[in-house]
């Protein structure tokens, strides 16, 4: 909010003054998801901007664009609640870039947890671009629900060293009415995936329904059609805005931290292909009697085209989730952590 301040103050000064951010959701250049070179050349003590708990792969070929997907938040008309846009932008593309940034070979990976992301530049980067695809989503015509304001005042400490108490009212206020604009709101068009057609054309079930853990080790889990009829999928048959996979109640404990990996593999060629994440930032700091539960809903249209483009049968698919392929060996096998899934559904929407 200091930012969003300056930002404000400054333009009614001055129409010069812009404060940056990084726009790695542009998908048709994928390189704008490789970290500004600013922030790792040169990487020494005389650059500010360096940091070097950051992840290697970050700073050379980027993040996956599957890892920046914006159209499941986007397609929410409501701001709140467990699956509205805000929870949906947090735990996606939000945690995702946190968790991409960081180095998960290193305790002290800085963007990857809650208490140090801040420490690192591209932090003020980053949220500057969520900040964007926020105003993104109003202007595609949605409107901001008043946060719950609890009463209470919180310390912010001001430029000059004073401090200042701001309610969760006063600060809505103070957000609403600042004026300042970003240079593109290029990706705030309609999304992809498109909710509304799922529900409508009749499409295809694919699920697992029992509970399941997960932890240090890579979990294959089978997916069956919800009915005993035969569905023949092929690419001349398949909406490829239409494949969504949800991942059902996913719980646990404390200190989970890092990402999962999500594929669809082929049960005859045995091919993997990438669908998405799932991102623990921000709970690794919970209380150890508190468990953490979401939802998360991955476009799959792209792993089922390359899957079909590639000759596969996709009424015989099995859903595989592993560790964050970055970790060494060692690593993976001091990660004590383990979460469960209540449930798996892919939908597959056919025309």
């Amino acid at each position: 909010n200091r930012a969003r301040k300056l930002l404000s103050d400054h333009q009614k000064k001055s129409s010069n003054f812009a404060l940056p951010y990084w726009d790695y959701t542009d998908l048709e250049s994928p390189q704008k998801s490789v970290l500004p070179t600013a922030f790792y050349s040169p990487k020494d003590s005389t650059n500010s901007l360096y940091v070097k708990e950051r992840s290697f792969t970050v700073q050379t070929i980027g993040m996956k664009p599957e890892a920046l997907e914006i159209a499941s938040a986007f397609v929410k008309v409501d701001m709140l609640g467990s699956n509205g846009f805000s929870k949906v932008l947090e735990e996606g593309v939000h945690g995702n870039v946190h968790d991409e940034v960081g180095n998960p070979n290193k305790d002290s990976t800085v963007m990857g947890r809650v208490p140090s992301a801040a420490q690192d530049p591209i932090f003020w980067l980053h949220h500057a671009n969520i900040d964007r695809l926020w105003s993104c989503w109003n202007k595609n015509g949605n409107k901001n629900t008043p946060f719950p304001d609890n009463g209470k005042k919180y310390a912010f400490i001001q430029p000059d060293g004073s401090v200042k108490e701001y309610s969760v009212k006063d600060m809505q206020t103070l957000v609403d009415n600042m004026d300042y604009r970003y240079e593109s709101y290029r990706d705030c068009s309609s999304p992809t995936l498109s909710e509304s057609t799922l529900l409508t054309s009749n499409p295809i079930k694919l699920n697992f329904k029992k509970s399941l853990k997960v932890n240090n080790k890579k979990v294959e889990i089978p997916i069956q059609a919800s009915s005993l009829k035969t569905n023949v999928i092929s690419s001349t048959n398949l909406n490829l805005n239409g494949g969504k996979l949800t991942l059902s109640d996913i719980t646990s404990h404390a200190n989970m931290k890092g990402l999962y990996e999500v594929y669809l593999k082929s049960n005859v060629s045995n091919k993997e292909v990438f669908v998405n994440y799932i991102s623990f930032f921000g709970f690794h700091n919970s209380s150890d009697h508190h468990s953490i539960s979401f939802n998360r809903n991955l476009d799959a249209s792209k792993a089922l085209k390359a899957l079909i483009e590639d000759g596969n049968d996709i009424n015989n698919l099995t859903v595989v989730i592993k560790p964050d392929s970055r970790l060494t060996n060692e690593n993976i096998e001091k990660l004590n952590q383990e979460f469960e899934i209540g449930s798996i559904d892919l939908i597959i929407n056919t025309k």
